[in-house]
């Protein structure tokens, strides 16, 4: 694939965004079943540069990520409980 699409997994894993040689490559969604989506910026199938992890709970973090783990500079973000 190439370009921007759309693939959903047997297990419920769903990817909306840039393709490029069949791997998620540029700025795309990735959703889990459990709940949890990465919005952010892709580079050979991991998610990898800019890009916020949101929680189920409401927590979320925002930051840089290298080959699918958190690396650098980033901060979670709590929900406003009140």
């Amino acid at each position: 694939m190439n370009g921007k699409g759309y693939f959903t997994w047997p297990d419920g894993r769903i990817y909306e965004g840039d393709w490029f040689e069949n791997k998620k490559q540029g700025k795309g969604k990735y959703f889990w079943p459990n709940g949890q989506v990465y919005d952010g910026e892709f580079k050979n199938d991991d998610c990898n540069g800019y890009g916020i992890l949101h929680y189920p709970d409401g927590k979320r973090f925002e930051g840089f990520w290298r080959e699918g783990e958190k690396h650098g500079s980033g901060a979670y973000v709590y929900p406003d409980r009140t």
